[in-house]
């Protein structure tokens, strides 16, 4: 694994976090369901949960909540520069990227990488 595919695991990560928690506090009653996130906002209710039926069949559960917003990407984004990554996270992998590398010339990192190796192996 390269510094670049740690920094970049540690962006997704922390960008997806609160989402993933708030689809864990879902999942009992609505696991059965494919999640999805609605850009606009619900009427009624922003912190309402939706589930559609297409001809009897359960359809994605449409989510209007602000509780599962990603810290640094913008879903109606996609086709911009950087594929909807905002500044910000730009500025934080780059960060995250200087902190793989130095960390990979510690003194701890050979000892650790090699605990780890024995553990997952």
């Amino acid at each position: 694994m390269t510094p670049k595919h740690e920094a970049f695991a540690v962006l997704n990560f922390k960008n997806n976090l609160s989402c993933w928690q708030y689809y864990a506090k879902l999942c009992p009653k609505y696991g059965h369901l494919q999640f999805l996130l609605m850009k606009k906002k619900h009427p009624s209710n922003v912190d309402k949960v939706v589930e559609e039926c297409v001809n009897g069949k359960a359809s994605p559960l449409g989510i209007y909540s602000d509780k599962c917003k990603r810290k640094y990407t913008l879903s109606d984004n996609s086709q911009s520069k950087y594929g909807g990554w905002t500044a910000a996270s730009m500025n934080w992998y780059k960060e995250l990227l200087t902190v793989a590398k130095d960390g990979r010339t510690s003194i701890t990192c050979e000892p650790l990488e090699k605990a780890a190796l024995e553990k997952f192996a």
